[in-house]
Formats: C-alpha cells, structure tokens, sequence
C-alpha cells in the first residue's frame, strides 16, 4: 500500500486543526464509509481518548474505517501527513512547528489528548539521582523533540549541563523500557502506563514532569488542512474525540475506560487505576475537552525561539491552530 511504503520517509513536523463539537451523528452505513489511515502508539495511555473512540465506535458514528499505521516517528508521520499517506497523526509539538516553519502550511492542530506531560523520567538499576546520570546515555524516542528537550531542561536544572551526558535513539516506550532491563541506555523518559510498570518492577523514579505545571503539551492530533476541510472531515474528527472526553470524564465510566486502556496497552488493570487516578483525580492532566490551548502553544514557541531551535516571528500560534477552530 501507498502509506506503507513512505514508512521510511523522514521529516520535520506540523499543526493544528480543530473542527466544531455538535451532536453525535447516527450510525453510518456499509457504503458510506470512507478510510481513515492514522498512526498513534497503542501502548501509550497518553491516546486513551483514542482507544475509547474506536472502542466505542465513535468512528464509524462519522463514517469513518480505521486503517492504523504501526512504528512510525513524528518525522515520518508529518511527512505522511503532507503526502496524503495519513489523515490522522499524533506527533510531538517541537518537530510539528519545525515543519511548519519549513513550509508545511497545510498542516494543522484539530486537538490535544492532554494539558501537560505524563512522564517519568526513569533510571537504570543502580541510578539513584538525576546527578548520577553525568557521563551517561540517556534514551529518546526521536532526537530533537519535546521529550528530549523537556528533559535537557529538567537535567539543567539538576546541574547537568549539555555534554555531561548523551541523547541517542531507543525507540518508543516499550524499547526504552527494554534497553532500561538490559543496562544498555541509564535513563529515559517512559510514557504510561510503561512508565507505572517500570517503576513497579523497582526501577528509580527520577523525576515526574507534572511537576513542571506548564501548559506544555507533549502531543497533538494533526491533520492536512485541505483533508480536513474536505468532507467536514474536522469536524467529524472533532467531534470523536469531544465523544470520548465526555465519557472518560464522566465517573460512572471508570471502570469500562480502565477495560478498555487495559485492551489497547495490554497492561493490568490494577496498574491502570493508577493510570486513572493521575488522569482524572490528582493531577487532572487530561484535558476535559480536547480543544487545543493557545497558551501551550505560546509556551513552546517561546521556548523553541529561546533555546534558538527556531527564529522569533516564524511561526505563531494562529499559524499552528486553524482560523476559526474552537481553543481555550
């Protein structure tokens, strides 16, 4: 298939599209159908509104089949996101206004999963403090994004600065985990619920970003503007997602959503309370809504333009959010 073979394709990142909430639409018919190719990890709970939409059949209510991309990094997502090869893509904020301010002007921010990060930032057996990770390998899913930056930031100011230590490429969570199991890399930042499992299994707790408590969002939902505007398709988009942050708000669906996180992550359910807890209860990091903070998107321009990452004036937050889309 065509979307396949541009897996190996790698480029710099994207925007933001947003399409307005209304009312669910009926059940769709076999022949109204369209596809949906998109690409998200399964094994991030990050994306629990996703599992919940598909679980629930949030799509097919708008007509759309689900074709999932498996193993591709936010480069190669964004440039499949330009090409057509994929309509529905979750990357990294950095790399996604990288792309736009190289002249990917279709691209566009429809959502954001959550308000902040969920990480942990995990060490090897042995590693007791950030301080210890000098002289150190530390994984990354991709070099140069918001969870290597955020951690460059969190290290700094831990006394590490940028050469007492070394980024390299470990995959996404469940590869960082396992280079963490065989010593091959001293940290990384793990995603949950990998993260909860790791710290289960005795392995260090060395930092938690929700202990930031900026508007930083490690992820958004991205289309192609001209897709999105074709066919409502953003809103139609739109509208899936608000569906399941209204049930995964609502208390009486906990343990349905905990079901269903434990279909997708393949993880227990005693671990995904936790999850939960976090989610909805303590650090209510999950956004009620879905609507894309304009404040989050500020905050990483200012600090993309501060580290020198990107030129002042290059991309602004109306360029990553789609005129007219409903923000907060």
């Amino acid at each position: 298939m065509k979307y396949m073979n541009r897996l190996a394709a790698a480029v710099l990142s994207g925007v933001a599209l947003i399409g307005l909430a209304v009312a669910p639409a009926t059940r769709a018919s076999a022949q109204d159908m369209e596809t949906l190719h998109f690409s998200y990890p399964e094994s991030n709970a990050f994306y629990w509104d996703f599992d919940v939409a598909r679980e629930k059949g949030y799509f097919k209510d708008e007509k759309f089949e689900l074709q999932h991309v498996t193993g591709a990094s936010t480069p190669q997502v964004i440039q499949m996101l330009i090409s057509g090869d994929l309509q529905l893509v979750t990357p990294q904020p950095d790399a996604f206004i990288i792309a736009i301010s190289r002249g990917g002007k279709d691209l566009a921010v429809i959502a954001q999963p959550a308000l902040m990060p969920d990480w942990i930032f995990v060490g090897k057996k042995g590693i007791k403090s950030i301080a210890d990770l000098k002289g150190q390998v530390i994984g990354a899913s991709a070099l140069n994004g918001s969870e290597q930056k955020l951690a460059e930031q969190v290290l700094a100011d831990n006394g590490l600065k940028k050469g007492d230590y070394h980024f390299i490429v470990a995959g996404l969570t469940p590869s960082k985990f396992a280079a963490l199991q065989t010593g091959s890399i001293a940290a990384a930042v793990l995603y949950q619920p990998t993260a909860q499992l790791a710290l289960k299994q005795g392995f260090p707790d060395l930092y938690r970003f929700t202990k930031m408590k900026v508007a930083y969002p490690p992820s958004y939902y991205a289309v192609n503007r001209k897709w999105a505007a074709d066919k409502n398709h953003g809103e139609r988009i739109r509208r899936v997602l608000t569906r399941a942050h209204d049930f995964l708000w609502d208390p009486k669906n906990k343990d349905e959503a905990i079901a269903i996180l434990a279909k997708y992550t393949k993880r227990d359910k005693e671990l995904l309370e936790k999850i939960y807890e976090q989610y909805f209860v303590t650090d209510k990091l999950y956004s009620r809504d879905a609507k894309v903070s304009l404040t989050g998107v500020e905050t990483i321009i200012d600090e993309m333009v501060e580290r020198g990452d990107l030129k002042k004036g290059a991309v602004t937050p109306q360029m990553v959010v789609l005129p007219g889309v409903e923000t907060k």
